[in-house]
């Protein structure tokens, strides 16, 4: 059976997170699974997957760097979730790999958190601005990116209540274990400050990029009728 080339595209990026959650919870350490924090982490990895598998229908119009972008972010969720964030041990990576000290630089907490809130804008936006083409039906590109770039903050903020609410209803070890604030009183509106950036970032790119094409394309048009 012959396999078009996103398919296999597709199912190249399920299968790689598909194994990476699996070695996640080989590598995760003792504490992760304290009170099933690593579980709730991966069923936030579940539902960033589900647009994958979504997108295996023939009738699927996601683009395969939307996709590429959607699965990338994954990706470091899945390394965050191992971790549960608060303890990725990027320090000691760097430190050993090139020799560069995290702490010299006067960052004494994790920062990885912020790196995730920040990749969610940057990397979610492309899927979403596809999501908005398809639900506003042949509507240009710049009305599909802002649709896209507010439903960013939209997610952000969300997700930042649903933290909250957890940290009311769970206990303050799990709470803290799963939201990994380190006592930064400010680190709700942070998250929402980096995910803002990220988003702006690729929603300025991705309008650069569109105009490029549209001026390429009157650009070959008006050669055709000459």
């Amino acid at each position: 059976m012959h396999l078009a080339r996103p398919t296999i595209l597709k199912l190249s990026l399920i299968g790689i997170l598909t194994l990476c959650t699996l070695l996640s919870f080989l590598a995760a350490p003792e504490f992760a699974y304290r009170g099933g924090c690593i579980y709730l982490q991966h069923l936030g990895t579940l539902i960033l997957m589900t647009p994958l598998f979504l997108s295996l229908r023939k009738n699927s119009t996601a683009d395969s760097f939307s996709l590429i972008c959607l699965s990338l972010f994954t990706g470091l969720h899945i390394l965050g979730g191992t971790y549960l964030y608060s303890y990725v041990p990027y320090d000691k990576w760097l430190e050993e790999l090139f020799h560069f000290s995290v702490e010299k630089t006067g960052v004494h907490d994790n920062k990885y958190d912020r790196l995730i809130h920040f990749s969610f804008g940057l990397l979610m936006m492309p899927y979403l601005a596809h999501l908005c083409r398809k639900f506003l039906k042949g509507a240009r590109t710049t009305p599909a990116l802002l649709g896209a770039w507010l439903s960013i903050q939209a997610f952000s903020l969300l997700y930042e209540v649903f933290e909250w609410l957890l940290s009311v209803v769970m206990s303050a070890d799990f709470a803290d274990g799963y939201n990994g604030q380190q006592g930064d009183m400010w680190d709700a509106q942070k998250d929402m400050a980096w995910a803002l950036l990220g988003s702006t970032i690729t929603l300025v790119l991705l309008w650069l990029c569109q105009r490029r094409r549209n001026r390429q394309g009157s650009l070959n048009g008006q050669r055709g009728r000459t």
